[in-house]
């Protein structure tokens, strides 16, 4: 059997408290390309940012492509964004275009 040293005498020390999330993740959905335009910039700037390119996400190739929908109204728009610690404005993180199917 050990002896219990200074250190292990006397309650254990409380844990440390738990880590405050250092990034907050929100997420909008857009109704319309109209109200999609505002975001046209952030989005320019993701797809420069993209791990895999995808042309077909990048404003470009999403704006005419919508307008040529049957339904456009059917087409709605997941934004992701991440807001940093420190104050800086949130940033466009995801970008998942959704098309609702009537059955």
């Amino acid at each position: 059997m050990m002896e219990k040293t200074a250190e292990q005498t006397g309650p254990p020390a409380p844990a440390p408290p738990a880590p405050k999330p250092s990034v907050v993740y929100t997420a909008e959905m857009v109704q319309s390309l109209v109200s999609l335009e505002a975001y046209r910039d952030a989005l320019n700037r993701l797809a420069v940012r993209a791990l895999e390119p995808n042309p077909f996400y990048e404003p470009w190739m999403v704006f005419p492509a919508v307008e040529l929908l049957e339904d456009a109204r059917a087409c709605s728009f997941i934004l992701v964004f991440r807001k940093e610690p420190g104050g800086a404005p949130p940033q466009l993180c995801g970008f998942f275009p959704v098309m609702e199917r009537r059955r």
